[in-house]
């Protein structure tokens, strides 16, 4: 072929190219999915569900041109715990689905390990309501983490809730106050109740308490008398509990109190909710939990407010702890499409990224360059007549 005519037959050809092919991460029209990834078997779970439907209905399913589909998925067993296998593919069937924009989810931090690294080759963004462990994000905390979350090098995780960075000093720092001068720690062996397990540590040997004690909450057991003798051989002042409620923390608190012991207990967010105390009945009294943020029922500003009540009415029921959340997750992402104004993973996520001064329901926050939120509220908690009542919002560090 003449060079003129293959010059031209080129140009034609680039052109064709542009005109039919979309912009990597675009789709062309219709509605915008945002993909939700949660244990919906868990109450906690299901809370989170809830409060991110009441921000879309709110919403009229709109973001600015685009209607808004929600695509719920449940991550979990029957028994509310998260499966790996389950958060993968609900992963990858999000990230291979064009109109998907964004993945909302999931609520543990172990699930997110899984799910980051296949959103992040999708380029797809995902804000999580729920995890906690500082590792996905921030450096320090394990090596090569977060590093190996990004495999594009390019970051497109998000987080509405405060870390365990901040959480697990916080309950040391109450403890300390509260005047307990020993603690045993017991934590579930997942990523998230190991790791405030170990900063709650951390911060308990640098007040001067001193640790009688370290062990693991195997979930498989059914008796674990043989942990609370450990406990009750070196007599703690206090002992804390880093994990979830599905991971046998109930079960442990009860068999503690069978012993007869005098002694504190304290549990962080993963524990601190309503099934927590249904699974440990009367020896729920008198528990200790912290929560990142302050309790529903304590939101104030008009955003906190409306959405507590709200809820309420929508659902007639008490929102779980973490359920706020949800709902500042789906009100970001639906900003962001809105500003975005475009229905492209890229430019959406861009979007997220530069979210400043979002009046949320603990307040207003950005987020930072990790995709934290700014946020470091931290509330304590105690089980008073078979719910937790709210105590104080503690020092962050």
């Amino acid at each position: 072929m003449h060079a003129r005519h293959l010059r031209r037959f080129l140009a034609s050809f680039l052109l064709l190219a542009v005109l039919v092919l979309p912009a990597c991460g675009a789709t062309s029209g219709g509605p915008i999915k945002i993909y939700v990834s949660l244990p919906l078997q868990n109450p906690q779970g299901e809370s989170v569900r809830k409060g991110i439907a009441l921000a879309l209905n709110q919403a009229g399913e709109r973001a600015g041109e685009f209607p808004i589909v929600a695509v719920y998925r449940d991550n979990g067993n029957s028994s509310g715990q998260w499966d790996p296998a389950r958060e993968e593919a609900n992963a990858r069937e999000a990230r291979d689905d064009p109109d998907v924009m964004v993945y909302l989810g999931p609520l543990d931090s172990g699930a997110a390990a899984i799910s980051i690294p296949i959103t992040n080759r999708g380029g797809l963004a995902q804000i999580s309501p729920g995890n906690t462990a500082p590792g996905l994000t921030k450096v320090g905390f394990q090596a090569g983490w977060p590093g190996e979350f990004y495999p594009t090098g390019r970051r497109n995780y998000f987080r509405v809730c405060p870390t365990d960075d901040v959480q697990g000093p916080a309950a040391a720092l109450w403890a300390g106050r509260l005047g307990y001068r020993s603690v045993y720690i017991l934590d579930d062996g997942e990523l998230y109740g190991k790791g405030v397990a170990d900063l709650f540590e951390e911060k308990a040997y640098d007040l001067g308490i001193e640790v009688k004690g370290r062990d693991r909450i195997d979930r498989t057991l059914s008796d674990f008398s043989a942990l609370a003798e450990k406990v009750e051989q070196v007599r703690p002042d206090l002992v804390f509990l880093g994990g979830y409620t599905e991971n046998g923390v109930p079960s442990v608190v009860k068999i503690i109190r069978e012993t007869g012991m005098s002694v504190g207990i304290m549990v962080p967010d993963g524990a601190a909710d309503s099934p927590f105390i249904e699974k440990a009945g009367q020896a729920a009294e008198g528990v200790l939990g912290t929560l990142v943020g302050a309790p529903p029922d304590k939101l104030t500003g008009d955003v906190g407010a409306n959405f507590y009540e709200s809820y309420k009415k929508v659902y007639g029921q008490e929102p779980e702890s973490l359920a706020q959340f949800g709902y500042d997750a789906a009100r970001v992402a639906l900003d962001a499409i809105r500003r975005a104004g475009a229905k492209n993973r890229s430019t959406i996520l861009d979007a997220i990224a530069a979210t400043r001064d979002f009046a949320g329901t603990g307040g207003k926050f950005s987020f930072d360059r990790n995709g934290d939120t700014t946020l470091v509220a931290i509330s304590g908690n105690r089980v008073t007549n078979h719910r937790f009542e709210f105590v104080s919002m503690l020092p962050p560090r």
